[in-house]
């Protein structure tokens, strides 16, 4: 399975799951974490959970304690892997900043060469999503699940903002599309 065809079983799982559970304000990221664990496992994915990574800078590290990603989840070959942060955010705006940033720094921190995460792990991580259960109030209508690259402003010299691994970062903004009847005019 190669990595387009694991985003693809992923956003089938990420669909499912918001299906039956919704986005609405009863349920935290942990409840949509615990549910996509149960996804993944029923769909043959392996995982892993909130592993810590150090977080480098130029070589060395500056949280030695790491940060935890939310899930690294692999094919079943466990050939290609994918970082997954899981936000409940709300607005899709809102999770440019933070959860894009955390997924790069993440992301940035494991490709690194001073990395103490395991290397035959390392290795088959090829990108990182960044996936939003929107926050809303009814949950009526279509389910939607727009994709988009993350896309930063190039300074003068051409260097994206945010480096390199930028392009191997996406954002899922999951959502209904709200259907709603036509008030007649009186």
């Amino acid at each position: 399975m190669g990595i387009e065809e694991l985003k693809d079983k992923i956003k089938e799982i990420v669909k499912d799951v918001f299906t039956e559970l919704g986005g609405g304000k009863f349920l935290g990221e942990g409840e949509f974490q615990r549910a996509l664990a149960i996804g993944f496992k029923k769909n043959g994915l392996k995982y892993l959970r909130e592993p810590n990574v150090e977080i480098i800078y130029k070589g060395e590290s500056i949280r030695p304690q790491g940060g935890e990603i939310d899930f690294i989840v692999f094919d079943e070959k466990e050939e290609n892997g994918i970082i997954l942060e899981i936000k409940h955010e709300g607005a899709k705006d809102e999770i440019f900043g933070k959860g894009v940033s955390q997924a790069w720094i993440y992301f940035k921190s494991l490709k690194d060469d001073e990395s103490t995460f395991p290397g035959f792990i390392r290795e088959k991580i090829k990108g990182a999503l960044v996936i939003n259960f929107a926050d809303e109030e009814k949950q009526i209508g279509k389910v939607l699940l727009e994709s988009e690259k993350v896309d930063f402003e190039q300074t003068e010299s051409g260097e994206q903002i945010l480096g390199k691994y930028t392009k191997d970062i996406e954002i899922w903004n999951i959502h209904t599309e709200l259907t709603r009847k036509k008030e007649k005019k009186k």
